[in-house]
């Protein structure tokens, strides 16, 4: 089945729908379809990445930047599962994709997220999504700041997803707890001081703050991505309310950039986007390019 013969969403039938999207979430190889899994919290990519052999990527994609149609949904939404996954639907292309070789990166991430060293530290059964260790990381009080070294490594390792870069680094310096992770009792928000956020923006070489950022963003607001325990089988993601959070304050506190002539309109589409992203090995995903002659070698079933 070629990108040719992918019929759009709403072209295909309810019934054949449902029953893609159950294959898939299943790990099921059959029926083939354009599905492909994402998440919202690196920190899950990350350990699943890393516990998989072979030729492993990380991908990343903005929602509203690929190219063609795709749709990308709460699980929910689709079938009755897991409230802490996102299934795209179609081929994964345009400048709002990304997929980074894990090895090319492995190195600095190591000094990031040294925990990835120890697979025994991240192998949760029956998946590796690292939930006991970001459990046991978040606990730790006392944690401090993270040093100049660390966000170096951050921000060098965010440059390998391009035009992606600033979500990326983010979401990595929140893949672990800090001093200013403890909510503010007003607010619901974790917000670090305004001397801090600077300082770790100027060194990872994020200073400025993009154009498409902005507090309005539905998304960013409180509450509005569901990030804890709640019916179901949802889970625990304070990496993920650590990383909206950091935005938010990130939207309020610093000035944004100037659009380059002629990338008004890019900009303006990307405004309500949302990233997401995905980790995957080679021999897995040969199934789903089979299914769409694509795309991401990382996303599947992560």
């Amino acid at each position: 089945m070629g990108p040719d013969r992918v019929l759009g969403f709403y072209a295909t039938p309810e019934r054949t729908l449902h029953k893609m999207a159950h294959a898939h979430f299943d790990g099921k190889h059959k029926p083939l379809s354009p599905f492909s899994s994402w998440a919202a919290s690196l920190h899950l990519v990350l350990c699943y990445a890393s516990s998989l052999r072979g030729d492993t990527y990380v991908a990343v994609i903005d929602t509203e930047m690929v190219d063609g149609e795709v749709l990308v949904w709460h699980v929910p939404h689709l079938i009755p599962e897991s409230n802490d996954e996102y299934l795209a639907y179609g081929v994964m292309k345009g400048a709002g994709f990304v997929a980074v070789p894990l090895l090319k990166m492995k190195e600095k991430l190591h000094q990031v997220f040294p925990e990835l060293k120890k697979r025994d530290n991240y192998m949760d059964e029956p998946f590796s999504f690292g939930f006991d260790l970001r459990k046991r990381m978040f606990e730790v009080e006392n944690v401090g700041k993270p040093d100049a070294k660390m966000l170096k490594n951050i921000g060098q390792i965010s440059l390998l997803f391009g035009d992606l870069q600033y979500p990326v680094a983010t979401a990595l310096l929140c893949a672990r707890p800090w001093s200013w992770t403890k909510r503010d009792a007003d607010s619901g928000r974790s917000v670090p001081p305004t001397g801090e956020l600077e300082r770790m923006l100027h060194i990872m070489k994020i200073a400025v703050k993009p154009t498409w950022l902005e507090s309005q963003l539905p998304w960013l607001q409180y509450g509005a991505v569901q990030t804890t325990p709640g019916l179901d089988d949802s889970r625990d993601f304070p990496d993920v309310r650590q990383w909206i959070d950091l935005l938010h304050a990130i939207s309020l506190h610093v000035s944004p950039e100037k659009p380059e002539k002629g990338k008004h309109e890019k900009s303006k589409k990307r405004k309500h986007g949302k990233v997401v992203v995905a980790g995957g090995d080679e021999k897995g995903s040969r199934s789903k390019r089979q299914a769409t002659e694509a795309n991401n070698v990382v996303k599947d079933d992560c």
